[in-house]
């Protein structure tokens, strides 16, 4: 399931890339990670039967592989497979703790991607480029306003405008339209996001060119700020289904239960886990009671 999750975030995660998250806050602090942590290995250890034990040792697996700088922010990842040979491995640089470039290279450790960025004198991204696919370039320019909030993005690629997506803000910035135009400039869909006051995302719709809902994501938290429901609607306002989370003391997910248009659980992960002395998980055991099958993950860490 780690496998399935990380490639579909993956996919989103590549088509925003150029978007590369703006707020001030480190890798570390992204991954809920604690203290001065230099590198992480991860791997799947084993495979867990319906009572809990070993049906299979994952020995042969694969490893992901993290560095940090010592301000919190990754500098090199890479995967290997079974025989410890590199088959991915992104190297990110940075100036003034701003992530300015990233180099991805490919089994052979010849560059499949470039990544580069120039920041604003309010430390936003003006601009950024990714090459990829040998010649292909895709660039992004930002526009803000005198107070730095982002009022549009122009995308290009190979240098011909792709689209352009605008933003507006009405109640002090709590509800946010983006609204994303083609070549022609003309409108292709819309976004309506309302935020609370803390700035965290309570509700998200979708609309196509006509102006018709395509469908909304509704948001729960609780008083950590942690997400403990999505709820998602289809274009009639009808339950598609929900998640719920349940949180450890760790602020790391203890258990998911997700539900279908019928209210009807498909799924319920139970994640526990076993933590060093800063509080970072070194092992983790996650169980579907739907499936009864489960995974031992296991993490060795090096502080600074």
């Amino acid at each position: 399931m780690r496998h399935w999750f990380f490639f579909a975030f993956f996919l989103v995660f590549a088509h925003h890339h150029l978007s590369y998250t703006q707020e001030r806050t480190t890798t570390l602090q992204e991954n809920n990670l604690r203290g001065k942590v230099k590198s992480i290995v991860e791997y799947e250890y084993a495979m867990i039967d319906a009572e809990g034990n070993i049906d299979k040792e994952m020995g042969a697996s694969g490893k992901d592989y993290s560095t940090y700088n010592k301000t919190g922010n990754i500098i090199e990842y890479k995967v290997t497979d079974s025989k410890g040979i590199v088959g991915l491995k992104t190297i990110y640089q940075y100036e003034n703790n701003l992530r300015t470039k990233e180099n991805t290279y490919n089994s052979k450790n010849k560059i499949t991607e470039r990544w580069s960025a120039v920041y604003n004198d309010k430390k936003k991204i003006k601009e950024a480029y990714r090459v990829f696919e040998g010649n292909n370039i895709e660039k992004v320019f930002y526009t803000y306003d005198n107070k730095g909030v982002l009022l549009e993005e122009k995308w290009l690629l190979n240098n011909a405008v792709s689209l352009k997506v605008s933003y507006t803000y009405t109640d002090n910035g709590r509800t946010v339209e983006k609204k994303t135009s083609d070549a022609s400039d003309k409108v292709v869909g819309v976004e309506i996001r309302k935020y609370n006051d803390a700035g965290i995302l309570l509700e998200e719709s979708k609309f196509n060119y006509k102006d018709a809902l395509k469908g909304k994501t509704i948001c729960i938290y609780n008083e950590k700020e942690q997400l403990i429901e999505e709820q998602t609607y289809d274009s009639l306002l009808h339950l598609e289904g929900k998640i719920v989370f349940i949180y450890d003391k760790y602020g790391n997910i203890a258990e998911e239960k997700w539900y279908d248009n019928k209210n009807q659980r498909t799924s319920h992960i139970k994640n526990t886990y076993t933590y060093d002395k800063s509080g970072n998980w070194i092992e983790k055991t996650e169980y579907d009671t739907e499936v009864q099958f489960g995974i031992i993950y296991k993490r060795i860490i090096n502080y600074y």
